[in-house]
């Protein structure tokens, strides 16, 4: 399982970087709601892999988030 807390995409592309994540191996991914430093909003996003898919998985998410 690989996550992140994000608190910079907008609800599209939080989507884009969903969809990537899926298309570069996850199994799932999933977003839940945080809340990060001084009370701001923020997701959690993360995603399942196989071992052999994880190199993928990170670099879609540094390609498609600020990560």
């Amino acid at each position: 399982m690989l996550e992140s807390h994000i608190d910079h995409l907008s609800g599209e592309e939080l989507g884009a970087a969903m969809d990537a994540l899926l298309a570069a191996g996850a199994v799932d991914v999933i977003h839940m709601p945080i809340y990060m430093k001084k009370n701001r909003p923020g997701v959690a996003l993360r995603a399942l892999c196989a071992p052999e898919k994880l190199e993928g998985v990170r670099a879609a998410f540094f390609t498609h988030t600020h990560t």
